[in-house]
């Protein structure tokens, strides 16, 4: 097995493109006996980081990520679904990420981390919202990478996110929530 920090300390600078997918949702538009459920189609997600690598094969760093899913449907109490060409939902996610990697040789490594922060939520048009909201954020990361040089590694990334359920106001003024999971890679 390799030694554990072979990689070098320091800082880094990381940047991610991929593709993003959002859990199938319920909106609860508080009204009696209305249920919402939107599916969403796949969607790009990019991401960027900077942090710090300690000799024991920890990393620190802080995330920024945008992912945008566009809305494909949504279905009102179980009816058919209704094509949305218009909906999406759009993130802006800050997180603070702490990551440990283990080494399986000397130039590759599994890393499984936590991040917890924030998330900006955009939502247009999803069930007739217009509306956006901000809530605490948190993400599991497991990743395979390969040190291609000293400095350039080729990283496979896998995150899944979820937040607090934001509140947006509905077309009618009432205040509406749903689920925000995501999954990135």
């Amino acid at each position: 097995t390799a030694e554990a920090g072979h990689r070098p300390q320091g800082w880094y600078v990381g940047i991610e493109a991929g593709g993003t997918w959002m859990n199938d949702t319920d909106i609860d538009p508080g009204l009696a006996k209305t249920d919402i459920e939107v599916d969403f189609d796949d969607g790009l997600a990019i991401l960027g980081e900077i942090g710090y690598r300690w000799e024991n094969n920890w990393r620190l760093e802080l995330e920024l990520g945008s992912r945008h899913n566009d809305v494909d449907c949504f279905s009102v109490n179980g009816n058919p679904c209704i094509k949305s060409a218009l909906s999406d939902i759009s993130q802006f996610s800050q997180m603070v990420n702490l990551i440990h990697d283990i080494d399986i040789t000397e130039r590759t490594a599994v890393s499984i981390g936590i991040g917890l922060g924030g998330n900006f939520i955009d939502a247009d048009g999803v069930g007739l919202l217009e509306d956006d909201d901000y809530s605490f954020a948190a993400q599991a990361i497991f990743q395979l990478s390969h040190e291609l040089t000293d400095r350039i590694d080729l990283v496979l990334s896998y995150r899944f996110m979820t937040s607090d359920d934001p509140e947006f106001r509905h077309i009618t003024y009432k205040t509406m929530e749903m689920d925000t999971e995501s999954h990135t890679v």
